[in-house]
């Protein structure tokens, strides 16, 4: 049985509720076995005031918590869902504009005969390794650039293999690796750009529609004018 004795003051919250939790009372079960406690005590020897104050002020700690965590969680979901509401309001206004989105595909298309590898580097780099890689992450492609600076950077891919051969269509990934001049590994983040041509909602949030594939509004990182140059 849940001992009703003085628990203390610090760290009696949590103490409680655990005690709560392993003998698998419920806050009501508590209360009602305090009453009980009081109905049955001997009256020779009845509680005193402060252990009675103590377990009641336990139990009011208790019910403070727990609607404490239900105004967080409430909170919580209140945050998400204003959020969400402001990046779908926000999403509909950049129709017609350029945008950069990170993500590490590339979608080859008939009749396109360059596509940019785009991406960001931390610092500047001595050596950049750009690989390419097809739906089953097999390199087709590498290129290597050098003395690269810090900020966004882009290299031409002209759509074929290692060997000289046209890809077919289809989408590939994109990987970047830089150094800088000690060999020392530079983060490279891979991003997308283009002009935002529509807007569709999946399960409550934006999904832009970007030179005809699809682009996540949490993934847009600048947005610029409708000017390509920018």
């Amino acid at each position: 049985m849940l001992e009703l004795g003085n628990i203390g003051n610090a760290q009696s919250s949590t103490a409680f509720t655990d005690a709560l939790a392993q003998t698998g009372m419920s806050k009501d079960d508590f209360f009602k076995l305090l009453i009980e406690q009081m109905k049955n005590q001997d009256p020779l020897e009845p509680m005193k005031n402060q252990e009675f104050a103590a377990q009641l002020a336990q139990f009011a700690s208790l019910e403070r918590l727990e609607n404490i965590n239900a105004n967080l969680e409430k909170g919580t979901q209140i945050d998400l869902i204003l959020t969400q509401a402001i990046n779908n309001s926000a999403a509909a206004t950049i129709i017609g504009k350029q945008v950069k989105a990170w993500g590490n595909e590339i979608h080859v298309k008939d009749g396109v005969s360059t596509y940019a590898i785009n991406f960001n580097l931390q610092s500047d780099a001595a050596k950049v390794r750009v690989e390419i890689l097809d739906e089953n992450d097999n390199v087709i492609k590498t290129i290597e650039a050098h003395e690269l600076g810090s900020g966004d950077q882009s290299l031409e891919w002209d759509g074929t293999d290692d060997n000289g051969n046209q890809v077919e269509t289809g989408t590939y990934k994109v990987r970047v690796h830089a150094t800088d001049g000690n060999d020392v590994d530079i983060t490279a983040r891979t991003y997308t750009m283009g002009i935002v041509e529509g807007i569709r909602y999946q399960d409550g949030s934006a999904v832009l529609i970007v030179d005809g594939e699809e682009v996540a509004f949490s993934d847009v990182r600048e947005i610029g004018s409708s000017d390509s140059n920018g």
